[in-house]
């Protein structure tokens, strides 16, 4: 009896979650922008740094900072 209870709400939360149709952790295509907001331009012989973080082949988020010459970096 108890392993038709669990196999019944497991069906159920399925039944629910594929209604949902939902992107989970994918970007809308019309939001991108190739923009910087709130940069500043930086100083030469700087040494600025970016990192991406790649998700099967596409971009999920990045970093930039910049080296601030007393053995750290700030970022941004």
């Amino acid at each position: 009896m108890f392993c038709l209870i669990i196999l019944l709400v497991t069906a159920i939360q399925v039944v629910h979650l594929a209604d949902l149709n939902c992107h989970c952790g994918r970007p809308s295509d019309d939001t991108v922008s190739m923009r910087i907001v709130g940069g500043r331009r930086a100083e030469p012989h700087s040494y600025p740094w970016t990192v991406a973080i790649l998700k099967n082949d596409r971009m999920h988020c990045g970093a930039a900072g910049q080296y601030t010459g007393h053995g750290g970096t700030s970022r941004s």
